[in-house]
């Protein structure tokens, strides 16, 4: 029997075209971010994103995670085109893209927390109470998650981030600038809570974005690289 890939993207094309209202000059063309791209990526795979600033890492992962829809061709997740049924992709990915407008700031962690979770339609068994406990003794906030998060240092809250994209299994997990702001301890411990996860039957992949190749060479099984609206695949032991 084949199997369907995890992730499925055929012949996709992304452009923006400027808002007319806050551009000075109306342009007659699209920026093209990809075009006629295609990739696919399998089960158990950590995989890396990487190229230049501007090439696109960013706006993949939103893609990835249903954010954003494909102008032509299609993105599948788990077999699910995000642009028909982008509920149901949507459901199968945890992520977080490293950015403050991902929380709300005058809330506490506990409240946003609680918030996201209910928004997901996440039941707050007693499950749910020992993931959250697990997850904020793991990433080291449970002296701060009662604090509004405007009071949180930028590793706190991609920490945050990290913890919200976790409340509940999902097939695949998206993290963008990945660790961008955490030592070497908070580092390790949470990729080798990942890892377990991976093990598991609780998440299928890994995909995190970094512009330091070196860095997602360590970790990754394959690293996707942009170039030229396109997708070029790097083995980490090439």
């Amino acid at each position: 029997m084949l199997k369907v890939p995890l992730i499925s993207i055929k012949n996709m094309t992304k452009e923006y075209w400027p808002n007319a209202i806050n551009s000075l000059v109306k342009r007659k063309k699209p920026t093209i971010v990809f075009q006629n791209a295609s990739l696919d990526i399998s089960n158990k795979t950590i995989i890396g994103i990487n190229g230049v600033n501007g090439s696109g890492k960013t706006t993949l992962l939103k893609l990835l995670a249903s954010l954003y829809l494909p102008s032509k061709g299609k993105i599948l997740i788990g077999g699910y085109a995000t642009d028909r049924f982008n509920k149901q992709a949507k459901m199968q990915v945890g992520a977080s893209f490293n950015s403050e407008r991902a929380f709300f700031r005058r809330m506490t962690g506990q409240e946003n927390i609680d918030f996201f979770s209910t928004l997901n339609g996440i039941s707050h068994n007693k499950d749910y109470v020992n993931n959250v406990e697990e997850l904020l003794s793991l990433l080291g906030l449970e002296s701060v998650y009662k604090e509004r998060v405007e009071r949180y240092s930028a590793g706190m809250k991609e920490k945050l981030g990290y913890l919200l994209s976790l409340l509940a299994p999902k097939d695949i997990l998206i993290y963008d600038d990945f660790a961008k702001n955490l030592d070497d301890k908070a580092f390790k411990k949470l990729w080798f809570f990942l890892k377990e996860k991976l093990q598991s039957q609780w998440c299928e992949a890994i995909i995190i974005s970094s512009p330091k190749l070196s860095f997602l060479t360590t970790l990754t099984d394959k690293i996707i690289y942009i170039e030229k609206r396109k997708f070029r695949e790097i083995n980490r032991y090439d």
